[in-house]
């Protein structure tokens, strides 16, 4: 008898591997498309819609780059990989938090949404894209819980490009041939370059939508600022009062400290040595 318990013990465990085979099928590829030819998504959840247009290999929203991190995070989307798949119901959907999803992503007129994460799996979670729902791996964690404004870059330029032109005020300055032309000509070089500096690595330490600060920005008079670089054309909008400010670009509010405000609009931009 003793010989015969190894081999019972064996055979309980194969049925188990069995019913666990039967019940988790091989995963299959959510994406089936490919991911890297999708060029615009509407992204939606709790605090409004944020339209995402592709310039491979990043995204941006209205010209505004996303942070870094998401940027991965939304290539890494073509490895989702349905592990689990059910019939779609209303109460699936609810007990799944479908029903009104943390986040939806709209693209190809096909519609992807999160739900809650696994309780038994902290990488899965739950999504439907279509008439599809089920677990998936890996779950994108990255994009979760964000408010709008944390998709964007907090950057109004990015580091990689080189500026061209810069026009504001009293200052204009251009890149010729190798050699900047500027209108400042009692300034010196090394007030040239800090201004371009600041310019180039300027970081807001917040990004809001402009709505937020209408009652501030529309008592101050803007003014405009035109900076062309080897990639893109930007066109802001610097609003200052008493020693705040704020630069404007489309619908969102990059909020800079005084100093930053004195960096790139410096007393000699405004007529004032």
């Amino acid at each position: 008898m003793s010989w015969q318990m190894p081999l019972l013990g064996a055979a309980v465990v194969l049925l188990l591997a069995v019913l666990v085979w039967q019940a988790s099928p091989p995963s299959q590829a959510l994406l089936v498309a490919d991911w890297q030819q999708v060029s615009d998504i509407e992204l939606t959840q709790a605090d409004g819609v944020l339209k995402l247009q592709a310039s491979k290999p990043s995204w941006h929203s209205e010209g505004i780059a996303l942070r870094a991190p998401l940027q991965n995070a939304l290539q890494q989307l073509q490895q989702l990989r349905w592990q689990r798949t059910w019939d779609n119901s209303p109460e699936r959907l609810q007990a799944f938090g479908l029903e009104n999803a943390h986040l939806s992503l709209s693209f190809n007129a096909s519609t992807l949404s999160f739900g809650h994460h696994a309780p038994f799996a902290a990488e899965q979670c739950y999504a439907r894209l279509g008439d599809t729902i089920g677990l998936v791996s890996p779950c994108p964690q990255a994009l979760f819980g964000l408010r709008l404004s944390e998709w964007l870059s907090l950057r109004p330029l990015s580091t990689t490009e080189k500026i061209q032109s810069i026009e504001m005020d009293l200052c204009q300055a251009q890149l010729q041939s190798g050699h900047w032309s500027w209108s400042q000509q009692n300034r010196s070089q090394d007030d040239l370059q800090t201004w371009l500096q600041a310019w180039q690595y300027l970081q807001a330490y917040q990004l809001a939508p402009i709505d937020a600060w209408a009652n501030a920005h529309t008592q101050a008079e803007a003014i405009n600022v035109n900076i062309s670089s080897d990639a893109n054309d930007y066109q802001f909008d610097l609003y200052l009062w008493e020693n705040e400010g704020l630069l404007q670009r489309h619908n969102w509010a990059y909020l800079l400290s005084p100093q930053q405000l004195h960096d790139i609009y410096p007393t000699w931009c405004r007529g004032h040595d």
